[in-house]
């Protein structure tokens, strides 16, 4: 709850910080952590959400008819989520739309709601509430991945355009055409930097998510200043982690 309060909301459309101690999680979302969701294909209890519920009174829910057992670093999670839930579902709301919501075109990174970065030990349930909050988004077009697979798809597509022919392999591009293939509410599992290719694009590749007003709720294992630690041209990646 201390590193919590002390969290910091990060960059225009960015993360915020918030560290869930290690502990066992009382339900696993089993294989469903490295596939990639457009939908809710999730395991039990996940599977019983429907798209507009309050995610942080689904989960107590669930708890009452004894699904789950409570976790007080996962509700203090939801808490946290419920604001980015809440920030979606106004946007949707046409009474109090603005011209970023309206048709969910989000007009920009300075009307996108913040994003959320959950960080801290194996087991603490990140992914679990975070996949609760993906079904329960009230968003028509969104996407959820292991970081690791969205990564290597993004270099696929740089690929792609380098042996086309079509021109300059450029990160905006790629970043532009996924978030609008994918809509503009993206989930990440496990987020991780170990490659030095992923760590020189990263920067690039997150402001012009932002810029197309991308928000990002992501889980991580790491601080945000642990992460690419010690790696090969470090200080290439330091601009992303300052975003972060």
């Amino acid at each position: 709850r201390t590193n919590l309060a002390a969290a910091r909301v990060l960059s225009r459309s960015g993360l915020l910080g918030g560290i869930f101690t290690t502990g066992k999680r009382a339900v696993s979302s089993g294989k469903d952590h490295r596939k990639d969701h457009r939908n809710n294909d999730f395991a039990f209890p996940i599977s019983r959400a429907k798209k507009g519920d309050n995610p942080k009174e689904f989960y107590l829910e669930q708890v009452k008819l004894g699904a789950i057992k409570s976790d007080p670093r996962q509700l203090v999670a939801l808490e946290h989520l419920e604001t980015v839930w809440k920030a979606l579902s106004e946007a949707q709301d046409p009474a109090m739309a603005t011209s970023w919501s309206r048709m969910f075109g989000f007009g920009g990174a300075e009307e996108a709601p913040k994003g959320l970065y959950l960080f801290g030990g194996v087991g603490c349930g990140k992914t679990f509430v975070m996949d609760i909050f993906f079904v329960c988004a009230g968003v028509e077009r969104k996407r959820r991945s292991h970081f690791h697979g969205f990564m290597l798809e993004v270099h696929q597509r740089l690929h792609k355009i380098r042996m086309s022919g079509r021109g300059r392999a450029d990160v905006v591009t790629v970043a532009k055409e996924m978030v609008a293939e994918s809509g503009r509410l993206l989930c990440f599992d496990e987020f991780n930097v170990t490659d030095v290719g992923d760590a020189v694009i990263l920067k690039n590749l997150f402001e012009a998510m932002w810029a197309e007003g991308a928000v990002v709720v992501a889980t991580s294992n790491r601080h945000p200043t642990e992460l690419y630690k010690n790696g090969i041209q470090r200080d290439l990646f330091i601009p992303c982690i300052k975003q972060i």
